[in-house]
């Protein structure tokens, strides 16, 4: 399976993907375990694409709280956003951590991934949650997240 892409990267980004920068670029995905990891606040998200023996690939899109959107306004500019060609079928898991999506919000998103990616697993929990994990493992302490919406 081939993908092409179109990377638009900010100079915050790794160096390496810099010599891509508004360039297309065929990538060969040879695993059938491909995998997605999402940040997303309520301005952009930031996703990345995980497979067997192949760089990461990242890619924005807008931001998503499901405070503000329903879930097809989600799931339209999932499908919008995305790299052409993208693999949406081929994406065995996504993690997505995202701002509001607390529990009774959370299924709006779920919702529309569900939609956009039908054969994954997925796990959606709040950016907050993400940066606690990330920081902090298992144990007790405190995180701040400092963006478009501060929680704590």
């Amino acid at each position: 399976m081939f993908i092409e892409f179109t990377y638009l990267l900010n100079s915050d980004q790794s160096f390496k993907f810099n010599y891509y920068l508004n360039t297309k670029v065929t990538i060969q995905f040879n695993s059938k375990k491909m995998k997605i990891i999402a940040d997303s606040g309520s301005t952009k998200t930031s996703w990345v694409l995980l497979a067997e023996g192949v760089e990461p690939v990242f890619f924005n899109t807008e931001g998503f709280n499901p405070f503000y959107m329903d879930t097809d306004y989600i799931y339209q500019s999932i499908i919008k956003n995305f790299p052409d060609n993208f693999p949406f079928q081929e994406i065995s898991a996504i993690y997505y951590y995202g701002a509001g999506c607390i529990p009774g919000k959370s299924e709006i998103v779920n919702a529309a991934l569900a939609k956009a990616f039908p054969n994954s697993q997925l796990e959606v929990s709040s950016d907050l949650f993400a940066a606690a994990k990330a920081l902090i493992g298992d144990d007790k302490n405190f995180v701040s997240i400092l963006g478009t919406g501060t929680n704590s």
